[in-house]
């Protein structure tokens, strides 16, 4: 029932159709029904899952399972620089690092569940691993072209032709 309430209370924030009044005292309606902690323990949940081999983190093998449960692909050196990113350096995800993706899926997603939160993660995190893939297919012809683009338009919009951008004071 709580979680019910969470995602109709954040349903009816993120659209703005809540009372100011009652917006303000939202937090504290969480923190009352200790909502925060629902949503901690859905987390945990979803860790306790993907964690197969139950050591407390999840590795590159429980990693790609997880991605192929999401019916996403990525190949192992890209989910491996994929959790170096989420770790920052590692090449296991603790519960930590896993609740910092989900609570950045659910920043821009606040009516989604915990599992449509990893689908959004995971699926941002593939999309990023496939355009870097293109990219260094590419030679980086996509970073010369657009470095390219930029440079023109620099050019039509430096006034005084010296190089710099000016602010224009009037």
């Amino acid at each position: 029932m709580n979680f019910i309430l969470l995602q109709a209370l954040k349903s009816y924030a993120a659209r703005k159709k809540m009372h100011d009044q009652f917006g303000k005292a939202f937090e504290g309606i969480r923190k009352d029904m200790k909502l925060d902690d629902l949503l901690a323990r859905q987390i945990a949940e979803k860790f306790d899952q993907l964690d197969s081999d139950h050591d407390g983190s999840i590795d590159v093998t429980e990693f790609m399972g997880a991605l192929q449960v999401m019916g996403l692909t990525m190949k192992k050196s890209d989910a491996l620089r994929t959790m170096s990113s989420i770790t920052g350096g590692g090449d296991k995800i603790m519960l930590a690092d896993f609740k910092k993706v989900i609570a950045a899926a659910a920043n821009k997603n606040t009516e989604a569940g915990v599992d449509e939160l990893l689908r959004i993660a995971l699926g941002n995190f593939a999309r990023k691993a496939a355009f870097q893939r293109q990219l260094a297919a590419s030679n980086f012809e996509l970073a010369k072209i657009a470095l390219d683009r930029v440079a023109v338009k620099f050019k039509q919009i430096d006034s005084k032709k010296d190089g710099k951008l000016d602010a224009d004071v009037r």
